[in-house]
């Protein structure tokens, strides 16, 4: 709720906002903006969106032209991958371990210019939402989640291997190239990340985020636990992955009562 409205604040002062919904595990954003059990929200729940897209990337991979060869680091997620070989997509033609990553012999072109040909543009996982004025508002769901699509929804959140897409599916350029996708056509990104120590969360924080929004409710184990998150995002190999891109922590106190006793 608290990111809609800050949404809906820069939206107001005719800035291009693109909201995420990457809590996939409880998503729900698109029910901020529309009238419950209205035909619209039904639309914007059952479009296709972030779950899809990281789909159509894992189903494409072995079919593009990629790099040379690709060295894989994976300190982004909370923990260090184990991969077997026999795990390995038949495309690879050798790896090897080289410090918790993985290395691959790959065909040569730039990853980058091949994303560029596979998603010529993001308009088909995004929805843009109902505004009025200059801005823009849109929205980038979790994914399909209607009557019809959410078991397929959950199956695939379930089965999701965010250590195997960084090992084996150059994870981490996958999400640099998404960054500067996004910077071409709005100003503003906000992301509803997934709370608490999950690699779904590092890839938000530690990779993808120029400005981290902790908010705190005042309890001692949630004070505890947002310090403790703070803190894992202020180390250096943090900072090397991110090419010592400069990351800010806001802390924000939230559900505080000032009402007398």
């Amino acid at each position: 709720m608290a990111m809609a409205n800050v949404a809906e604040c820069f939206r107001e002062k005719d800035v291009r906002v693109l909201m995420i919904d990457w809590d996939l595990e409880a998503p729900g954003l698109e029910t901020f903006f529309y009238i419950p059990g209205s035909p619209e929200l039904t639309q914007a729940r059952t479009h296709i969106g972030l779950i899809e897209l990281l789909q159509k990337y894992k189903t494409e991979f072995s079919t593009m032209v990629r790099r040379s060869a690709v060295e894989q680091v994976v300190p982004l997620l909370e923990v260090e991958p184990e991969v077997e070989s026999s795990r390995l997509p038949a495309f690879l033609k050798s790896t090897k371990s080289v410090s918790g990553s993985m290395a691959v012999t790959m065909p040569t072109d730039s990853l980058s210019e091949a994303l560029d040909r596979l998603f010529p543009d993001l308009n088909d996982y995004l929805v843009a939402l109902p505004t009025t004025g200059k801005g823009a508002l849109l929205l980038m769901p979790a994914g399909d989640r209607g009557e019809q699509g959410f078991a397929g929804y959950a199956r695939s959140i379930q089965e999701f291997d965010w250590t195997e897409f960084y090992a084996l599916y150059e994870g981490k350029e996958f999400f640099e190239w998404f960054g500067r996708k996004l910077d071409q056509f709005v100003d503003v990104v906000l992301i509803d990340s997934r709370t608490g120590v999950t690699e779904m969360g590092g890839v938000c924080t530690r990779q993808l985020a120029d400005v981290v929004v902790s908010l705190c409710t005042p309890s001692t184990q949630n004070v505890d636990g947002t310090i403790r998150i703070v803190r894992s995002l202020d180390k250096s190999s943090i900072s090397a992955i991110r090419g010592d891109r400069e990351l800010q922590v806001v802390m924000v106190p939230c559900r505080i009562d000032n009402t007398a006793s």
